[in-house]
């Protein structure tokens, strides 16, 4: 299933992911199901675009089975607060529905407020070229430009929020920071 509360989102779907999966639109805060129906609950690439977080893992909660596996893989912000905020305000430059990438502790904070076990925590780092990157945004001219601006002020820094790399012929790269948590509702046989 795929919900989203944007019609534009959903039509965005390849056609054949559209096939195969119901699609629905709804709010994420507020699911049209019963509490306790589903076996698995997946949150892939959303939690950086919401502005309450925990209603959204709280509603996770309520539809999961009792022991049930809630999955979340998102942007994940690095730990240090003055870089994650620095690296929060590119990412809202560059795309308008960015609100936050949670740190490791501001996710497992989130997880347990929820009342979901924290099983695993999983990072990793994808290296982007820069201007595939802000393609992918939503920003438009001027802002692009200041995007720019940032990454190469965050090259002359030593890549230290952003992590800027030159690459061959002068082109940029960064590194963007995801995770798995594998979360557990407890209660029920697993």
């Amino acid at each position: 299933m795929a919900l989203d509360r944007s019609g534009k989102a959903l039509a965005g779907l390849e056609p054949a992911l559209r096939t195969r999966v119901l699609v629905l639109r709804g709010d994420l805060a507020a699911l049209p199901f019963a509490a306790g129906v589903f076996d698995a609950v997946v949150l892939r690439a959303v939690v950086h675009h919401l502005v309450e977080p925990a209603a959204v893992l709280r509603e996770a909660a309520r539809v999961a089975k009792p022991g049930a596996a809630v999955l979340l893989v998102d942007k994940a912000g690095p730990d240090d607060l003055e870089v994650r905020a620095l690296r929060n305000a590119v990412e809202r430059i560059r795309h308008g529905g960015h609100v936050w990438a949670y740190s490791e502790r501001e996710l497992r904070t989130l997880a347990g407020a929820a009342r979901l076990e924290v099983e695993a925590w999983e990072p990793w780092t994808e290296i982007r070229d820069a201007e595939e990157w802000i393609s992918r945004g939503t920003c438009e001219p001027p802002w692009d430009g200041i995007v720019r601006e940032y990454l190469r002020a965050d090259l002359r820094a030593g890549g230290r929020a952003l992590g800027v790399r030159e690459g061959v012929g002068g082109s940029l790269t960064l590194e963007e920071r995801w995770a798995a948590l594998r979360l557990r509702k407890p209660g029920g046989a697993r």
